[in-house]
């Protein structure tokens, strides 16, 4: 925090895989600095989108979330440390810029002696001399919240009243097993280091699960619970399409039916199917990152939440339809404006290349034409911030685009991440798959 600890509160979290003696070291050391309060989740749980709740409901001054999400560190790559600010949004360039030069000359940290011992597993508020620390439960604000976005009602009786729609929500071992009980079945376990992005590789257990029972809607998020996927019977959802349809039928969420959209929101890289929606429904759109998608109820992405507003959608869908509208039909029901297929490929230990304007690249019989390329550099509307280096752009002549990114979110040192985008106004095109519609473009980017 700019102006030090004296007098503030602070959230703590984590995504499970740290534990009491690391919630404790922050306690002595936030004391030392004067922190007054400390709100933390029963057993030091609280995945990432709910420890942002609960900094906007209880207006505390920032949150400290252990989890190794972020740039993992630890002898063992499963542990990392990640500051929010007292707006639940992520902390900006110009901070954490400010706390490296910091680490350059720190010699030293105080540590507190009032809280040595802290049982994690009791609700309740303890007092530790001018410190105090409650423990909360884990899951309580977070569904409250999502109680005043959703249409649970609706939800429940869609899934109650059709049969034929089955769920499964599959946490990946990570920490949002017990606040996906309360909304759908869900293949849970301990919390494992080594799983990332909720995609067709890393998620491939719920993919053979929902193929082998043919079940309806089958949904997955990743450790820390920020990141999500969509996927039912042979049909897969891409991160660009969840984020446009969920846009699109945005008015079948109450929270966005009472209090309108003001932008859509997407990343650089990522595809730019959202656009479109934008453009139609007369909204501008910033940035965000893929396979996440989230809204302002707390300033960041979270993979839970995105889950239940396509249940709230189908549900919405459904309602009066005398066949079962499923996340197939979603996605190509938009395709109304156009069709953007698009495809990411993670690379490790890749290093980027030079210049290719002007320069031509063929493959089954496609010849594509470089007609720009540019290194991103991202504006804040609203806090100005500059974020340089945010991706390497190849453009082509016919709107083709290829974007290389480094990542420092993968578990295996860097990684290199390619998007591969190709927007079509041909409808005979709209039913291929992702990868026949990208294929020549994929080997030239190859």
């Amino acid at each position: 925090m700019p102006d030090g600890g004296k007098g503030k509160t602070l959230v703590i979290g984590g995504d499970g895989r740290s534990y009491a003696r690391e919630t404790v070291l922050i306690f002595k050391i936030g004391a030392a600095a004067g922190v007054r309060k400390f709100i933390v989740g029963q057993d030091s749980i609280l995945f990432t989108p709910a420890a942002l709740a609960v900094i906007r409901k209880y207006k505390t001054d920032g949150g400290i979330l252990l989890t190794a999400s972020h740039n993992p560190g630890g002898p063992n790559a499963d542990f990392g440390i990640k500051f929010n600010t007292s707006n639940g949004g992520s902390t900006p360039e110009s901070v954490t810029n400010k706390i490296f030069v910091i680490t350059k000359t720190l010699k030293a940290t105080r540590c507190s002696t009032l809280v040595l011992f802290l049982d994690n597993t009791k609700i309740g508020i303890f007092k530790y001399g001018p410190v105090e620390v409650e423990i909360i439960d884990s899951v309580k604000d977070y569904v409250e919240l999502m109680e005043t976005i959703f249409d649970f009602p609706l939800i429940s009786e869609f899934v109650a009243c059709t049969l034929e729609f089955t769920t499964l929500f599959d946490c990946m071992h990570g920490v949002t097993g017990p606040y996906g009980c309360t909304i759908v079945d869900y293949g849970g376990g301990n919390p494992d280091p080594n799983l990332t992005d909720p995609n067709l590789t890393y998620a491939h257990d719920l993919v053979a699960a929902v193929e082998a029972k043919q079940i309806a809607f089958g949904a997955a998020s990743d450790n820390d619970g920020d990141r999500n996927m969509i996927y039912g019977a042979s049909a897969f959802v891409t991160p660009s399409d969840s984020v446009a349809v969920i846009a699109d039928w945005a008015d079948s969420i109450p929270y966005f039916r009472k209090g309108g959209i003001h932008d859509v929101a997407r990343s650089m890289p990522t595809s730019k199917a959202s656009d479109a929606i934008g453009k139609a429904h007369g909204w501008p759109y910033r940035l965000e990152e893929s396979f996440s998608t989230g809204s302002d109820h707390v300033r960041e992405k979270d993979g839970v939440w995105a889950i239940v507003a396509w249940l709230n959608i189908l549900a919405a869908a459904n309602k009066g339809s005398s066949r079962l509208v499923t996340i197939k039909g979603l996605p190509i029901a938009h395709y109304k404006y156009d069709h953007n297929f698009s495809s990411r490929y993670d690379y490790e230990e890749l290093l980027a290349s030079s210049d290719f304007k002007g320069s031509k690249h063929s493959s089954k019989g496609q010849t594509f034409e470089v007609s720009d390329t540019y290194n991103f550099t991202y504006m804040g509307p609203i806090d100005h911030s500059v974020s340089k280096n945010q991706g390497h752009v190849i453009l082509f002549s016919d709107g083709l685009r290829v974007v290389y990114r480094l990542s420092g979110t993968g578990n295996h040192g860097a990684t290199v991440r390619k998007y591969i985008e190709k927007n079509s106004k041909n409808e005979s095109e709209y039913g291929n798959s992702v990868a026949d519609g990208l294929q020549p473009l994929i080997d030239v980017a190859n």
